[in-house]
C-alpha cells in the first residue's frame, strides 16, 4: 500500500486503544465487510484481526471458533511491521511459515494466507483484514484490490463508530467534552435535530462557515447554510429518516457570502430507545477541487477548439489563395477599367478574408501554446508594460468621451516581460473597449500594473500557472457590471455581450 505506515509501538498501541474497539461485543457492520472478503476471494476463513501488545484479537470472523490468538501465532504481526499486503501462496513451501501453529494445528492447518493493514488516518498499523484457506492458492490482483477496499472501508468504520462513541460522551458532558472531543476531526462536524435546529457545531465548521459556534446554535441550518430553503434538503432529511444515511455533493453559503462545495454525509442518530434523535452531518470542503476540475475541462475543451478551428483555417486559406492568384492574373490581362474596379473589390474582400484567416490561426497558436506550453509559436520581445499604459491612457483621453475619466496606477520599478506586445495592446484595448461601453453616462476607467509572485501554493490552485514573477494587469470601471449568470462563461471562445445570448 502506498500509505506511510508509523513503526512507533507506543503510538500504533494508542491509536488501536483510542477506538475503543477491543473486547466488544460482535457488530453487523463488521461481520459483512468479512463475510464480504471471504466471499469474493472464495476463502473459507475470513478476519478482521485487531493486534494488541500481546495478542491477536478478532472483531470479526469468518470460519474460525477462536475470539483471539498470541500475537507471534499466525502471520498478522508479520504484515503490520511489513505495512504491505502479505499473500503467502502456500505455507509449507516457505521454511518462514512452515513451523508456524496455525500451519502445523491440525485444527487450523492453513496452508493459504492473505493480509493487507489496517492502517489508521496517522498511518499506525493497528491490525489486519485477512483471508485463509486450508489448500494452497492464488488470488487475482482485482481480488488483492478488493481487500485493500475493505481495510479502508474497516477503518472507516473504525472512526464512525468513534464518532458515534464520542457523541455519545458529549451528551453526558455536553458543555465541558463537545469541543475536545470533536474539534480533533478536520471536517466541519454540525448535529441538528429532526426539526433542523442545530445543536452542535464544532471548531472546522467555524472555520469552514465563518458562524461562531454561539451564532450557529440554536439557529435553523437553513437560515446558516442557504439563501432560501431548497427542495432537496426535503428529499435529504426524508432519505436519512428511511434509510438512516445519505452522502452526496452539496452547495452551501458562508457567512461572507462565500459559496461552498462540500462532499456531505449525514447519519441518523438514534437514542437510547431506538427513537430517531437527531441528525449528525460531516461536511467535507471540495470547493478547489471542484475549481481544478472546472479549469482541466475548460483547458480540454479549449483544446478541441483549437484543432477544429485549426482545420477549418486552413481549409479557408486553401480555398483563398487559388482566388488571390487568379485576380492578379486577370488584372494583368485585363485592360477594361470596369473589369479592373470589380476585380480589385474582390481582390480587396479575398484579402480582408485572408486576414480573417490568420487572425484565427494567432488565436489557435494561443491555445496551443497555453496547452502544450510551445511558447516558441508566439512572436514574443520584452517590453515596458508601463510604456503600453501611457500609449494607451493617451489614445484613450483623445477617444473616449469627455464624460470618462482615464487613470493609472503603475507601480514604481515595475518589471520587464516578454510577451507579444500587438496582442497585449489588443486586450488592453479591448477590456479599455468593454469598460468605455458599461458606462454610457461616463464614469471612472483605471489601468494599474504591480509585480507579483505566483508561489506553489497558487499555482497548485490554477492549472496553467507555474512558480515565478508576473505582472498583473487590471482594467477597473465604475461601470455596470456583468451579471452574475454569464460570469462562468466570459472567457470562452468568441463569448459577446454584444449580441444577447449569442455563444459559439
Amino acid at each position: 500500500m502506498n500509505s506511510l505506515v508509523c513503526n512507533n509501538e507506543a503510538s500504533r498501541l494508542e491509536a488501536l486503544r483510542q477506538y475503543q474497539i477491543l473486547d466488544t461485543p460482535p457488530e453487523e457492520a463488521f461481520d459483512d465487510l468479512a463475510f464480504l472478503a471471504a466471499q469474493i476471494c472464495n476463502t473459507p476463513i475470513a478476519l478482521i484481526n485487531l493486534i494488541d501488545a500481546n495478542r491477536q484479537w478478532f472483531k470479526a470472523k469468518v470460519g474460525l471458533d477462536v475470539q483471539e490468538m498470541p500475537r507471534d501465532t499466525g502471520f498478522g504481526a508479520i504484515c503490520i511491521e511489513s505495512g504491505k499486503v502479505l499473500i503467502i501462496p502456500d505455507t509449507l513451501a516457505d521454511e518462514r511459515f512452515a513451523t508456524n501453529p496455525i500451519v502445523t494445528d491440525s485444527g487450523l492447518c492453513v496452508r493459504f494466507y492473505a493480509g493487507v493493514p489496517l492502517l489508521a488516518p496517522g498511518g499506525e498499523a493497528i491490525g489486519t483484514l485477512c483471508i485463509g484457506d486450508r489448500v494452497p492458492r492464488q488470488i487475482s490482483p482485482k481480488q488483492v484490490e478488493a481487500l485493500q477496499a475493505f481495510s479502508r472501508l474497516v477503518v472507516r468504520q473504525l472512526e464512525i463508530r468513534q464518532t458515534l462513541a464520542e457523541l455519545a460522551s458529549v451528551k453526558q458532558e455536553y458543555k465541558q467534552g463537545q469541543e475536545t472531543l470533536l474539534d480533533i476531526v478536520t471536517d466541519a462536524i454540525v448535529v441538528q435535530d429532526l426539526s433542523n435546529k442545530i445543536l452542535l457545531w464544532n471548531k472546522n465548521s467555524e472555520k469552514l462557515y465563518g458562524w461562531k459556534s454561539e451564532e450557529a446554535i440554536g439557529k435553523q441550518s437553513d437560515e446558516l447554510f442557504y439563501t432560501e430553503p431548497l427542495p432537496q434538503n426535503l428529499e435529504i432529511y426524508q432519505t436519512v429518516l428511511k434509510d438512516g444515511y445519505w452522502q452526496g455533493e452539496l452547495q452551501k453559503t458562508s457567512k461572507s457570502g462565500k459559496q461552498l462545495i462540500v462532499e456531505s454525509r449525514w447519519t441518523l442518530i438514534n437514542s437510547e430507545h431506538s427513537q430517531a434523535k437527531s441528525i449528525l452531518a460531516v461536511d467535507t470542503d471540495i470547493t478547489q477541487k471542484k475549481q481544478l476540475e472546472k479549469q482541466f475541462l475548460r483547458a480540454q475543451r479549449m483544446e478541441s477548439i483549437g484543432t477544429l478551428a485549426s482545420g477549418i483555417a486552413h481549409d479557408l486559406n486553401n480555398v483563398l489563395s487559388p482566388i488571390l492568384m487568379a485576380v492578379h492574373l486577370l488584372k494583368s490581362k485585363s485592360c477594361d477599367p470596369q473589369i479592373n474596379q470589380m476585380l480589385s473589390i474582390i481582390e480587396s474582400n479575398t484579402k480582408r478574408g485572408a486576414d480573417l484567416v490568420k487572425q484565427v490561426l494567432s488565436f489557435i497558436r494561443g491555445i496551443e501554446g497555453n496547452v502544450q506550453g510551445q511558447a516558441a509559436m508566439r512572436q514574443c520581445t520584452v517590453l515596458q508594460v508601463k510604456d503600453l499604459i501611457l500609449e494607451m491612457q493617451q489614445i484613450i483621453s483623445q477617444t473616449f468621451p469627455k464624460s470618462i475619466a482615464v487613470y493609472t496606477k503603475i507601480q514604481e520599478e515595475l518589471l520587464p516581460t516578454c510577451a507579444d506586445s500587438t496582442q497585449l495592446h489588443q486586450v488592453l484595448i479591448n477590456l479599455c473597449l468593454n469598460a468605455r461601453d458599461a458606462m454610457p453616462t461616463g464614469g471612472t476607467l483605471t489601468i494599474s500594473a504591480e509585480n507579483i509572485w505566483i508561489d506553489e501554493t497558487y499555482a497548485s490552485m490554477h492549472i496553467e500557472a507555474t512558480v515565478g514573477a508576473y505582472i498583473v494587469l487590471t482594467v477597473a470601471d465604475t461601470g455596470l457590471g456583468i451579471n452574475s449568470e454569464i460570469l462562468d462563461i466570459i472567457f470562452e471562445p468568441f463569448f459577446t455581450t454584444h449580441f444577447p445570448h449569442f455563444i459559439v
